[in-house]
């Protein structure tokens, strides 16, 4: 185990994520691997894990940077040991979150150390008292939850959001930035259009499916368009078919855990599962219609910004999706936005006889590439040297 040094030169981003990285093919990873490319930047993936030493130890070196690395991954203590009890829990929050204003305000903070967090809970104050950085940014992504969201506003100097509705909510607050989604390279199956083929009569999914998911939905669809095919390309890092639902979310919600397993026995249904990037390179993705069938009753899809529309418009898609904020601006011929059971199968059908015209393409083409992991990257680095620089003034 040894602790981590930096060069005065280097700038260090610490990045706390908001999922586990062995559990989705998400674009957290794809985005420290394109910063890691960066020039005088050195990236690092913070876990949610805590390091057991005598609880006098850290406590006497509290004032000293306590982020170690060991086997490739950097690690934080936690001020009192016994995490699994609430209490515990809560008291570790409350004492990193004090501990952590005495430190700012007493303490000179390690320069040229950045904390990006997307955790919006006791772990980003746990992560933030270990580094004790000179600056923590809240990566809000497109998610809102404001009891959490209010302790991260208290730590953070700006807030970034990829959705523009999200970022009209943010900077009535404080100080707001608007990045790109960045889910994907320049090199990436959809941008190149690689091993697409069209398909009469064939509606994609991309992406995962969760608790934001309107399965009631998606059974209707099958059930009234049973002459369709749909056809289910699920990322998933785990191996294991039945993985690709993100089975913790399921698992908590048994209906619509055996409403999946039932649109799974239906006769129009066809899923494969996408472990990592070069298996996505291999395969091949086809179809008529893209979907977005999210559940609007869910708060986690009030200002979601789903990437699948992006991948959808690199295909060449014509895409059906309940009415999202994020997206709905893009309505067009080609791109139809309901609440309405009927109506969005209705559009399914309709929306596959539909070609696309070169013009349409290159428009298509263009939006997508507005998205991928190279611009967020470079919106990211741009605004944590402005926010330096406004903090060294």
């Amino acid at each position: 185990m040894q602790k981590i040094h930096q060069k005065k030169s280097d700038l260090h981003l610490y990045y706390l994520p908001p999922v586990k990285q062995d559990s989705t093919f998400n674009w957290i990873t794809v985005l420290c691997e394109e910063l890691e490319k960066r020039k005088n930047i050195k990236i690092n993936l913070l876990n949610d894990t805590w390091i057991s030493i005598p609880p006098w130890k850290i406590w006497s070196n509290f004032f000293k940077s306590k982020v170690v690395k060991k086997n490739g991954k950097v690690f934080f203590y936690e001020l009192l040991p016994f995490r699994r009890f609430l209490l515990i829990t809560k008291s570790n929050f409350f004492l990193n979150f004090c501990m952590l204003k005495v430190k700012r305000i007493f303490f000179k903070k390690i320069s040229n150390t950045v904390l990006i967090s997307a955790v919006f809970n006791r772990v980003t104050t746990l992560a933030a008292n270990s580094l004790n950085p000179s600056l923590i940014l809240t990566d809000a992504c497109d998610y809102l939850d404001i009891n959490q969201f209010n302790y991260s506003r208290q730590l953070s100097s700006a807030t970034l959001t990829n959705s523009l509705p999200l970022y009209n909510y943010h900077k009535k607050i404080g100080r707001t930035y608007l990045i790109s989604a960045g889910y994907y390279k320049k090199n990436d199956i959809f941008l190149l259009n690689k091993n697409f083929k069209y398909r009469s009569k064939t509606v994609v999914f991309i992406g995962t499916l969760d608790r934001a998911t309107d399965f009631y939905l998606i059974e209707f669809s099958m059930k009234e368009l049973k002459n369709f095919q749909f056809r289910f390309y699920f990322f998933s890092r785990l191996k294991g078919y039945e993985k690709h639902i993100n089975a913790e979310d399921i698992k908590k919600n048994k209906h619509a855990n055996d409403l999946w397993k039932k649109i799974q026995k239906m006769s129009n249904y066809w899923g494969k599962v996408v472990v990592n990037q070069s298996e996505l390179s291999k395969i091949s993705i086809e179809g008529s219609v893209g979907i977005i069938p999210y559940n609007q009753n869910n708060s986690f899809n009030k200002f979601r910004h789903p990437i699948k529309f992006y991948n959808y418009k690199a295909l060449g898609l014509p895409i059906v999706s309940v009415v999202l904020e994020s997206i709905s601006l893009y309505s067009s011929e080609r791109c139809k936005f309901t609440n309405d059971y009927r109506k969005f199968t209705s559009y399914i059908s309709s929306l596959s006889l539909i070609s696309i015209t070169k013009k349409q393409k290159d428009e298509d083409l263009l939006l997508a590439h507005k998205h991928t992991v190279e611009k967020k990257c470079d919106d990211v680095v741009a605004i944590v040297n402005k926010e330096l620089l406004f903090l060294n003034q």
